[in-house]
């Protein structure tokens, strides 16, 4: 099968809207990450899932020189946590994600992963009909709200326990990002 490249014109416009809109929101304040975090992690994400030769679930991106811009506005631990999620999301442990959360508050680490879910499908859709990659706009102006979601249940030793539907869209989002490979 070879390889077919289509204009963005022949794709069906509400999908084209839908993708906009959802990377338009990754520059926009959540409520962890100010805009230009949301912006700079969605970029790492960008670089994870399509790096031909990728760093090691075990290396931080932080720490490889030339990954990463010299000036950051969101914590190195953010980006590592960003580019591990998007890249190796099987090697995920509950160890890991303890270490991590002790650094990051654990609604803060949902929102990188919803940051990566975002992200994924609109790359993978875009590389599997040969469309350029995805360019995230400006960041928005602001600061992140702060706010603790409603659908929260309780917290338990391993973060916190969402509704039935909430975890079947999070097993979705990382069956998804599982599937990334590199764009070649």
């Amino acid at each position: 099968m070879g390889n077919t490249t289509i204009s963005l014109g022949e794709v069906r416009q509400d999908l084209v809207r839908a993708h906009n809109q959802a990377i338009a929101a990754l520059s926009k304040p959540g409520t962890w990450w100010t805009g230009a975090q949301r912006r700079e992690l969605a970029i790492t994400a960008q670089l994870a899932i399509s790096e031909s030769e990728p760093v090691a679930p075990w290396v931080g991106v932080s720490t490889v020189a030339n990954k990463l811009p010299a000036s950051l506005t969101a914590p190195k631990i953010a980006h590592d946590v960003m580019y591990r999620i998007s890249r190796h999301a099987a090697t995920l442990t509950r160890d890991w994600y303890e270490k991590v959360t002790a650094e990051i508050n654990p609604l803060a680490f949902v929102e990188l992963c919803g940051i990566a879910c975002t992200i994924a499908p609109v790359m993978a859709f875009r590389r599997a009909l040969g469309l350029p990659v995805v360019e995230i706009g400006s960041a928005e102006a602001g600061q992140p709200s702060n706010k603790n979601p409603k659908i929260l249940l309780r917290h338990n030793s391993i973060g916190f326990q969402l509704s039935g539907r909430q975890t079947k869209m999070l097993q979705s989002c990382r069956r998804l990002l599982q599937c990334q490979k590199p764009i070649e």
